[in-house]
């Protein structure tokens, strides 16, 4: 993705970067890691920000409820689309999806953060930014409940 003049400068302020990640994410004990990826995929003699390999077991573990807790939701109708028409029955699929959606999940929290930060408004990086704080719990359930079904005597 090519940069803004923008863009290219909050990236390249690394306090700056943290507090407009921190106004983004809504996270604060989050903001260093994506401050570090943030920095990873820049590429300032290039003026791009670039795809490289991250990894978050959050995404690994609980793919698409890690998209919606993000706001993510391009990535997570995509990852669900992957999984309807492909059949996720085997381990080999399912491993291979979740690790896809793993190594890639950092770049697309930071890509939409990139992209709203063009907006050059702390309130849209806010507004469009943070997390959906229920997902959590609902991903808890539904782990809950698949674990009484699978143990079940």
């Amino acid at each position: 993705m090519q940069l803004s003049e923008y863009q290219k400068q909050i990236l390249s302020d690394p306090k700056t970067l943290r507090e407009k990640l921190e106004i983004y994410l809504q996270t604060p004990e989050k903001v260093e890691i994506y401050a570090s990826a943030c920095e990873k995929f820049l590429d300032p003699q290039a003026n791009e920000f670039t795809f490289k390999a991250t990894w978050s077991w959050w995404a690994f573990f609980a793919t698409l409820f890690f998209f919606l807790y993000r706001k993510a939701y391009t990535a997570m109708l995509c990852t669900l689309l992957v999984c309807v028409f492909i059949p996720v029955a085997g381990l080999l699929p399912t491993l291979i999806i979740s690790y896809s959606c793993a190594v890639s999940a950092k770049f697309i929290v930071c890509s939409r953060f990139v992209k709203i930060l063009d907006m050059q408004s702390d309130e849209e990086l806010a507004k469009r930014g943070g997390k959906h704080e229920t997902v959590i719990l609902l991903f808890a359930i539904l782990l809950l409940l698949y674990f009484v079904w699978a143990f079940r005597s």
